[in-house]
């Protein structure tokens, strides 16, 4: 028995000689039949982890996506519509009233004496000096009203020897024709004698004197 144990220690060497060379053998052969498993096993044994390393894990950054905003459209303004004028309540709707008849008034005394007629019913077809006398013939502070014919009416008064400007309203009330005289005083010393002043209407249609309500007014704060 010691003789063969003698044997067998001798020869281990030898054993250990050839297991040694069979291992090597077959781990080539198996780094030839996958050679990208080889990579990464020595990849890995090269490059320690970040647990075998003692290093902490840095997080992961993940960006958020950002969404592209949606372009608004102002909403469009609406257009306003142009104004109308306003429609006249009277019979001179087509601007008569507002561009009066300016008419120059013959005067005996030679003073300048105009006479802005102001037609709010737009029945005036024209309008014309008549010629007064020497003095006065009708009363003070009123107006003779005359047919001439029968759409035609003359129109009497009295004013002081001055230059002057009146206005006279033309208009219809209660289905009557109305004469408005405004004829401003005097601002300044004047003789006391006074002279006719006189204008002659003419209408579309009729008129009757005796019908005709004829005011005179020594001023311009009330009339209308």
């Amino acid at each position: 028995m010691s003789r063969l144990s003698d044997r067998t220690e001798a020869l281990r060497p030898a054993y250990l000689s050839i297991a040694a060379v069979a291992i090597a053998a077959a781990a080539v052969i198996a780094v030839a039949a996958n050679p990208g498993r080889a990579d990464a096993t020595a990849s890995a044994r090269a490059t320690p982890t970040a647990a075998a390393s003692g290093a902490a894990p840095q997080p992961t950054y993940v960006p958020t996506p950002v969404s592209t905003p949606t372009p608004i459209t102002p909403a469009p303004i609406p257009s306003t519509p142009a104004p109308t004028p306003a429609a006249s309540g009277g019979p001179s709707a087509g601007g008569r009233d507002a561009i009066p008849i300016a008419l120059d008034l013959d005067t005996f005394d030679g003073h300048a004496v105009s006479l802005d007629i102001v037609d709010r019913t737009g029945s005036v077809t024209s309008a014309t000096s008549g010629r007064p006398g020497d003095g006065a013939s009708v009363d003070a502070y009123s107006v003779d009203v005359v047919n001439v014919d029968d759409r035609t009416i003359r129109l009497t008064w009295i004013d002081y020897p001055i230059d002057n400007r009146l206005a006279l309203f033309v208009d219809e009330v209660d289905r009557h024709l109305q004469l408005l005289l405004v004829q401003p005083e005097p601002t300044g010393g004047t003789d006391a004698i006074g002279f006719d002043r006189q204008v002659v209407l003419t209408f579309d249609h009729d008129v009757d004197a005796s019908t005709v309500r004829a005011i005179l007014q020594d001023g311009l704060d009330t009339a209308g």
